[in-house]
């Protein structure tokens, strides 16, 4: 990513942290849409059930040495430090989100599992197979090149490693004016460069050197998050529009709210899709 995408998304990150932390993921430090399997029947749940799911995926044991790209405020990896006693790496590049992670490492009793910095992970400055998991979590959607972050990925892995994401992808092209206008909203407003058709994100795990690439389609799980954060946005965008006008909040809120409003036609009308893939770095490569 060139240096203005990436000033852009750390300046998302850092204004919006205490948004996202007071009115979406709470103690569980899940910045992102969260599982709704059978069963589940809060907001909380569904965040903690991304974490359980990709784990079972990865097959994250204690032995492991995973690397969180894009770990946000560190709600995965501390889950994964407690659940698994994997030792985890998390990397941001926001300022706000990396002093976030540090306070909650310091809280917990796994803190020598932990390790927080600020990288990018398009160029994570890691030598060579050093992890045995590549975990990102609605982070690659930041990524304007996710041909190059897929083979940063596969460089830092070793030999039999496994990535498993968790994202939005563009199911289809708009079918209108108004798809198109809210698809430019989306990600505008969550700043998104572009979203990759789940074919392509699969053949370009493929090209990377991956191996035994499995996808499953979770959109009908995170329906039930997409449909609160449309919810919560309805009453927040106005408000942020009129804050803007009067010199409090900059536009971005206010293209984040609306953001919050469109993405749920999107994921309704199926432009948008809600995938997992998992793939694994051949042995003999």
């Amino acid at each position: 990513m060139s240096a203005e995408p990436l000033s852009e998304i750390a300046a998302y990150y850092d204004y919006t942290e205490p948004f996202y932390r007071r009115f979406w993921h709470k103690e569980t430090g899940g910045v992102h849409y969260g599982l709704w399997e059978p069963g589940t029947k809060h907001l909380r749940d569904a965040l903690l059930n991304t974490n359980r799911v990709l784990a079972d995926i990865a097959e994250v044991c204690s032995h492991d040495t995973v690397l969180d790209a894009g770990c946000g405020v560190g709600g995965s990896a501390l889950w994964l430090a407690a659940r698994t006693g994997a030792h985890v790496t998390g990397i941001t590049i926001s300022d706000k989100q990396l002093a976030a992670a540090h306070n909650a490492q310091t809280r917990s009793p796994h803190a020598d599992k932990l390790d927080f910095q600020k990288r990018d992970f398009m160029r994570t400055g890691f030598p060579d197979a050093q992890f045995n998991v590549f975990w990102a979590v609605e982070s690659l959607c930041h990524a304007s090149d996710k041909r190059g972050v897929l083979k940063e990925a596969y460089r830092v892995l070793k030999p039999g490693g496994r990535v498993v994401i968790a994202d939005g992808f563009l199911d289809r092209e708009p079918g209108d004016a108004g798809e198109a206008k809210n698809l430019r909203s989306f990600c505008g407003g969550l700043a998104v460069p572009e979203l990759a058709r789940p074919n392509d994100f699969a053949a370009a795990l493929a090209s990377a050197g991956f191996g035994s690439i499995q996808r499953w389609d979770k959109t009908e799980a995170i329906v039930k998050s997409s449909c609160r954060m449309r919810r919560m946005s309805l009453w927040s965008w106005p408000l942020s529009v009129l804050t803007e006008r009067a010199g409090l909040t900059p536009s971005l809120l206010t293209a984040n709210n609306r953001a919050g409003i469109d993405q749920f036609a999107l994921f309704r009308r199926r432009v948008l899709g809600y995938y997992v893939f998992a793939a694994k770095k051949l042995r003999l490569s």
